[in-house]
C-alpha cells in the first residue's frame, strides 16, 4: 500500500517484513509450513519462497535456513556460502558470526573461517562496527575483537551492545551489583554511574 492507501502489490502472501534495500522478505504457506522468499517494491519475486528462515540482505547476501542449515544466498537466490551452520548473523564490514559445534566465530564472504569458533554470543548481535564486533569469552563477560579474531577490549562486562556514536552501554559488576557504565572504543570508561 502507498501513502495514497492504494494497494500497490495485491496480497499474495501470508507474512511479510518491511522493505530494506529495495527488498522484502515474504512467506507463503505449503503444506502446513512457511516458506519464506524475497520480493522487491513491484512485488516481483526475487528469491524464491522454499526456506525455513531468511534475513533481509546486509552486504548483498542473505542468511538463509534449508533443512536446519544455515547458509548465504546472494539476491536472486543462488547459494554462495554452503548450507553447514548451526546459526547463521548477517554481514557486517565483511564478516558475519556463525554457529558451528556450539561456538560462534566468523566468516568472510567467501565462507572461509577467519576467526575460529570459540565464543558463545548470539550470532544476530555479534557484529563488527568500527572494526570491532562484541563477544562473550569463555566466562561469559563481554569484550570485544578485531576482524582477526584478537581481544581489542578484554572481556569484563555484562551484556552484548554495538559501539553508536562512539560509545558502547556496557554493565560492570556482578549479576546481583551492577553498574552501567560507558565505554569509547579504547576500552576505557567515560562515564558509570
Amino acid at each position: 500500500m502507498n501513502r495514497m492507501s492504494e494497494v500497490v502489490i495485491p496480497p499474495k502472501v501470508e507474512t511479510a517484513e518491511d522493505f530494506e534495500d529495495g527488498r522484502a522478505v515474504v512467506g507463503i504457506i505449503e503444506n502446513g509450513e512457511c516458506r519464506l522468499g524475497t520480493i522487491d517494491t513491484n512485488g516481483t519475486g526475487r528469491i524464491p519462497p522454499r526456506f525455513q528462515s531468511l534475513t533481509s540482505a546486509a552486504e548483498g547476501m542473505s542468511a538463509a535456513r534449508r533443512d536446519d542449515k544455515w547458509g548465504y544466498l546472494d539476491d536472486q537466490g543462488h547459494e554462495i556460502i554452503p548450507f553447514q551452520f548451526e546459526e547463521a548473523g548477517p554481514f557486517s564490514e565483511g564478516r558475519a558470526a556463525v554457529k558451528l559445534g556450539g561456538w560462534v566465530g566468523f566468516i568472510d564472504k567467501k565462507g572461509t573461517m577467519i576467526v575460529r569458533p570459540q565464543f558463545t554470543c548470539s550470532v544476530s548481535h555479534s557484529r563488527f562496527v568500527g572494526g570491532m564486533a562484541p563477544v562473550f569469552g569463555a566466562d561469559e563477560k563481554t569484550g570485544y575483537i578485531d576482524r582477526q579474531g584478537n581481544w581489542k577490549i578484554p572481556p569484563k562486562y555484562g551484556g552484548i551492545n554495538l559501539f553508536r556514536n562512539g560509545l558502547a552501554r556496557m554493565e560492570l559488576g556482578s549479576a546481583f551489583s551492577s553498574r552501567l557504565v560507558y565505554i569509547n572504543p579504547k576500552g576505557e570508561t567515560v562515564w558509570k554511574e
